[in-house]
Parts: C-alpha cells; sequence; structure tokens
C-alpha cells in the first residue's frame, strides 16, 4: 500500500503544501518527509511472516472503512446520514466509537463517505479524545491495481537522514506505528 499526502491543513489557518509519503509491503513501514528530508523505517513483521495490508492497517491507522463491516459493528455505532447535495454519488456514515472498541482511547466518532461506484473510502473526518480533527482526503482511490515492486523501492536523496528500527528494536511493544500520526 502507498499513501501519498500533497498538503496539511491545521486549525482555523490555510491548507498549506506538505508532501509526506507511507509505504507499507507487507513488513515494512516507511514514512518519508519531504519538508525534514527524512526518511523513517518500521519494520512491523519478521521478513518470512509478512502481514496482510488491510489487517495491518485497519488496526494501526485511522482509516477504518478499510475493515470489514463486522468489525466495524463491533467498534462503532453506526448511522446511515442523509448525503448533502453535493454528496449524491457518496455514503455517508458516522460512527461513534462503543465504549469497550480499541478506537476508544483515540477516537470520540468518524464521519466516513464511501464512493457508491468504487466501495472505497474517500474520505474519513476523525475526532479524537482531545478534540483533535484529522481530515483525510483520497482524491484518486484506486481499486486492485496491480503495484509494481519498484514502487516499495526507496532511493534516498544523498541529503535526506535515515532512521530505521527493526523488530529487535522495538522493545517488545505489538506495534511501531509511529505515534506522531
Amino acid at each position: 500500500m502507498r499513501l501519498n499526502f500533497d498538503t496539511v491543513k491545521q486549525d482555523d489557518g490555510d491548507e498549506q503544501k506538505k508532501q509526506e509519503q507511507y509505504f507499507f509491503d507487507g513488513v515494512w513501514l516507511t514514512k518519508i518527509d519531504f519538508t525534514l528530508r527524512q526518511i523513517d523505517q518500521y519494520q512491523q513483521a519478521p521478513v518470512d511472516k509478512p502481514v496482510e495490508v488491510f489487517d495491518y492497517i485497519s488496526h494501526n491507522f485511522p482509516i477504518v472503512g478499510f475493515s470489514g463491516a463486522d468489525t466495524l459493528q463491533k467498534q462503532f455505532v453506526i448511522t446511515l446520514v442523509t448525503p448533502a447535495k453535493d454528496e449524491k454519488k457518496l455514503h455517508h456514515l458516522l460512527l461513534k466509537v462503543k465504549p469497550d472498541s480499541v478506537y476508544k482511547d483515540d477516537y470520540t466518532q468518524i464521519d466516513l463517505w464511501i464512493d457508491s461506484e468504487l466501495y472505497l473510502p474517500v474520505r474519513m473526518l476523525s475526532v479524537s479524545t482531545q478534540g483533535d480533527i484529522y481530515d483525510l482526503v483520497l482524491s484518486r482511490p484506486e481499486l486492485n491495481k496491480s503495484l509494481s515492486e519498484k514502487l516499495f523501492v526507496i532511493d534516498a536523496p544523498a541529503d535526506f537522514s535515515k532512521n530505521i528500527k527493526t523488530l529487535d528494536e522495538k522493545d517488545g511493544k505489538d506495534s511501531a506505528w509511529p505515534q506522531e500520526l
């Protein structure tokens, strides 16, 4: 899986260009921050036992729309929202976090918009337990696209710093997903 972020908007400020890329190949999670000129790689599984990308993402990243319906119903109270006029090709779901949800310490609710033709999430608006709002918009989602192995080869420019954290360096923690996400 590869996610490219082109912009960031904080609070009431203007949207700003900020390029970040995330790659997950079943073993390594790689984050490239072009502003900091830094590459961080976190080993998530043994090389001989890669994990399925959607299983990993659904447990570690606030794009819960990649989870199956049964999983979502266990974690959230789900309400279908009447679409706005400009949302006619979208299904809008409001997901309220249940008290025993694995997401209870991270989020209070998530608005999820799903493309009615692709059945892929195109926007996730998450409210954290601290009141922070994360609005992720997927501008060009593609389904079942064959990805070249070259997409997962990182050719770091000479002036980028590189940090690598292997499974042995995790201190026994379940996940090395970076906390700043």
